[in-house]
């Protein structure tokens, strides 16, 4: 039996949970990520971030209204894209509307 400590496996449960419940937007954009090396619903630290490309240390985050509309959730964003930064992540945020609409322009970015 493989142990696993329990930051790593609550990533995990977290993670198993995620996929199963991916949005409109991340559906429009999973494929072409993925085939470009990133990864759905990464685990890093305590935190599930949308997309990740591991070896580039580029994580893609795309946002529903809630995070440009509430404070609260701009904190934690905030927090959280700190967190992402000191571990040497850049991160790129999206609205949903843009992942839906115009996909080539979040794929031109990770392309550059």
């Amino acid at each position: 039996m493989t142990f696993i400590p329990f930051a790593d496996w609550q990533s995990e449960v977290k993670t198993e949970r995620f996929k199963r419940s991916a949005t409109r937007a991340e559906l429009a954009v999973m494929v072409p990520l993925r085939q470009r090396g990133f990864v759905f619903q990464y685990p890093i630290g305590k935190y599930v971030v949308d997309f990740c490309h591991p070896d580039k240390k580029i994580i893609i985050e795309l946002d529903g209204d809630v995070h440009y509309t509430d404070a609260a959730t701009q904190v934690k964003d905030a927090r959280r894209d700190r967190y992402l930064t000191a571990q040497g992540y850049r991160t790129l945020r999206f609205t949903n509307e843009t992942a839906l609409r115009f996909k080539c322009d979040i794929l031109k970015k990770v392309d550059k």
